[in-house]
């Protein structure tokens, strides 16, 4: 069974005689859990979520029971470790009898104390309000607890002289107990309420020292249900929507303080939680954040929501190119506050080191990333922030689109986005995955970087090699040179080709993989033969059927491999008769794929290359999730405003990912949805209460 890190507890009001006075460690243990397991073959689809997360103190008394209830799976953990220590101090059976009645009286007095209940100032004899407080603990009615105390085989004496009577004989009537009972209850001499929160702070304190309560405490209680291993089917929902306000708390605290609009403090009305809560509420509603206070006053106090314009008049914005940032200096009297993107950038990476600390990846296990864009249709007035296009097909008024760039990892257990960026043009493509993976660089392990066609320039190339060494895949534009390698690519082969002119030196690799195939063979083309010009200027009807500069003679030797090494056949050394291969002279898109990379099909698998690039199909359901999960209502034509919903709509995708994949902060496997998540962040953003109770417990 899956096991989580030791879990630590310091109890002040543990029972005389408790494990290490009160300080206990216990191991944690879990059961199955198959949302998370998965199927794939190769290990669980969310990786050890059991090893990930913060470590856990607690300690007790706590400031309300309430606290307690949520701990209840905690408190069963440190049960299962402490339950044979007894065996070993008392030659009492630890079976819900004789030591449990003894701890719970032993602990009376302390526990009422917390609830302001002290029984010298109560009308009540002391020793019938403990019998009260016994019968509450061991959660029997009337005539069990009289028949328990007075009966033919009654408790053991030594009950009777905790509670302060002689002996059985001593005990007062039902009917006497009755009555004390109902007049505590109906004549509020005391708060019922608080003197059944005492009863439970007993209880808890002698569960979680190892001590066996009556099977009816059990039950009430539920801690049978939650006994370990753990089973989260069994935990309460209050404790579970506790445990994901719990996590916000932690990724607020941990991951945004550097989001600044630079305000005077003395003027301020709502903290950065507050707007975060009001994007959250956005992106969970769909509305816009004008709308804000109508939206969520039915749930929170109106004051506590920021109005409408604050987006607008807060951000900073954005520098013009010409401004030299350089003239400003952490000694300078007036600096500028932080650009955007350089504020989430340090939110970002804040979020990636948690998750790398909580170990989802190290230098010996790097990360896969993928990197794609994403586009928002605009039907507005002509801006330069947007990328223009031809009208399209189902609405001919989008002439132009917000286009953005994010990279993130690509395999499902460490699906993390590293940043994103808006793009006012496509050529600024390659600088600003350049600016995403810098700005992570010292956090994130890079294994490998796989993008698609959509502009691939030698500066992008370039790009890539910083980060990944020669570990790149990109999905091949259809280039003349491109064409030219898919046509002369049997079918049912795998083509290579090396240093391929793409202006950018040294020169890149191509493979070209068929889509549909079962261990296809390897051919090496010569690119530097493919007849380029000729292609380019070919007629549709006129296709070259071979496109390669093929000697006419028959004796003419056959192609020498490009590298010494003979385990890749060339092209004209494989065929002798290259135009009679099936599937040659024809542009396969259909059926092959092409790659361009830097790997050598010598030294790694061409498979690999296709499966792994495969892979990179996943940045395709996170940008889904970001657009159409996390994305505040934002349809202004302010760039600052648009770049601004992108950045937090990636945080929120990041905290999703990492509360899926991870221990909550008091040990629960969540599986929560993003409008769960965004209703937690809303909650804890507007609702007055203590935001700080959370560190203190």
């Amino acid at each position: 069974m899956p096991d989580g890190h030791p879990i630590k507890h310091t109890d002040d009001g543990a029972p005389q005689q408790a494990p290490d006075n009160g300080t206990y460690t216990a191991p944690t243990s879990y059961a199955p859990f198959p949302a998370k397991d998965g199927v794939d073959s190769d290990g669980r689809k969310y990786g050890p979520i059991e090893r990930r997360g913060i470590e856990i103190e607690v300690s007790s008394p706590v400031d309300d029971v309430e606290t307690l209830f949520r701990r209840t799976h905690l408190t069963a953990q440190f049960h299962a470790e402490n339950s044979d220590y007894w065996t070993d101090i008392t030659w009492y059976e630890n079976d819900g009898g004789k030591l449990y009645d003894e701890v719970i009286l032993s602990l009376c007095e302390e526990k009422l104390e917390l609830e302001e209940i002290y029984p010298a100032e109560l009308d009540i004899p002391e020793r019938r309000l403990k019998t009260l407080f016994l019968r509450l603990a061991r959660g029997q009615k009337g005539t069990e607890l009289h028949t328990y105390l007075s009966g033919s085989d009654s408790v053991d004496p030594i009950v009777h002289k905790l509670l302060g009577y002689e002996g059985p004989d001593d005990i007062p009537s039902y009917n006497v107990l009755q009555r004390e009972f109902r007049d505590l209850d109906e004549e509020s001499e005391l708060n019922m309420d608080a003197f059944q929160d005492a009863v439970t702070r007993a209880v808890y304190a002698a569960y979680r020292a190892g001590v066996v309560p009556p099977d009816a405490i059990k039950e009430s209680y539920c801690f049978d249900a939650v006994a370990p291993p753990l089973d989260e089917k069994s935990v309460s929902r209050e404790t579970k929507k506790e445990e994901l306000r719990n996590w916000v708390r932690l990724l607020l605290d941990s991951t945004t303080d550097p989001l600044t609009f630079d305000r005077t403090t003395e003027k301020v009305d709502h903290d950065m939680r507050a707007f975060i809560g009001a994007l959250a509420t956005s992106a969970l509603f769909d509305c816009g954040l004008e709308a804000m206070k109508d939206v969520c006053d039915w749930d929170y106090p109106r004051d506590n929501i920021p109005s409408g314009g604050w987006l607008h008049n807060y951000i900073p914005d954005r520098v013009s190119p010409d401004y030299d940032l350089s003239d400003f200096s952490s000694e300078s009297d007036i600096a500028p506050v932080a650009l955007i993107d350089e504020q989430f950038d340090a939110v970002h990476t804040q979020t990636l080191a948690l998750a790398k600390e909580f170990g989802f990846w190290s230098r010996s296990d790097p990360l896969k990333i993928g990197a794609d864009m994403f586009r928002v249709d605009w039907t507005g007035d002509d801006i330069e922030a947007t990328v223009g296009r031809p009208p399209k097909a189902d609405n001919e008024a989008v002439t132009a689109q917000w286009t953005f760039l994010v990279a993130g990892g690509i395999e499902t257990e460490s699906r993390f986005v590293l940043g994103g960026r808006l793009l006012p043009t496509l050529d600024e493509y390659p600088t600003a995955l350049d600016e995403i993976l810098s700005s992570s660089f010292d956090t994130v392990d890079i294994d490998s970087i796989f993008i698609d066609s959509e502009t691939v320039s030698g500066e992008l190339i370039k790009t890539v090699r910083r980060f990944a060494g020669d570990d790149w895949v990109i999905s091949a534009p259809d280039h003349t040179i491109i064409k030219g390698l898919r046509r002369l690519t049997p079918r049912n082969y795998i083509g290579f080709a090396q240093d391929v002119k793409w202006n950018i030196e040294p020169m890149p690799n191509v493979v070209t993989y068929p889509y549909d195939s079962d261990d296809p063979d390897i051919i090496e083309i010569d690119p530097g033969k493919v007849l380029t010009e000729e292609i380019q200027y070919e007629d549709d009807d006129e296709k070259i059927a071979v496109p390669y500069d093929i000697p006419d003679e028959e004796d003419a030797p056959a192609q020498a491999p490009l590298d010494p090494d003979n385990s890749i056949p060339m092209l004209t050394e494989a065929f002798s008769d290259v135009a009679g291969q099936d599937g040659v002279g024809i542009n396969r898109n259909h059926t092959h794929a092409t790659y361009l990379t830097d790997r050598s099909l010598r030294n790694r698998s061409a498979a690999g290359i296709r499966y792994q690039y495969i892979q990179r199909w996943a940045i395709e359901p996170t940008i889904n999730q970001i657009v159409n999960d996390f994305m505040p209502h934002i349809k202004s034509k302010d760039d600052r405003q648009r770049l601004y919903g992108m950045h937090i709509a990636i945080l929120f995708y990041n905290w999703h990912t990492l509360i899926n994949r991870c221990l909550s902060p008091r040990g629960l496997r969540l599986d929560i949805t993003h409008t769960e998540l965004l209703q937690a962040i809303r909650e804890v953003a507007f609702e007055p209460t203590d935001y700080d109770a959370f560190w203190s417990e």
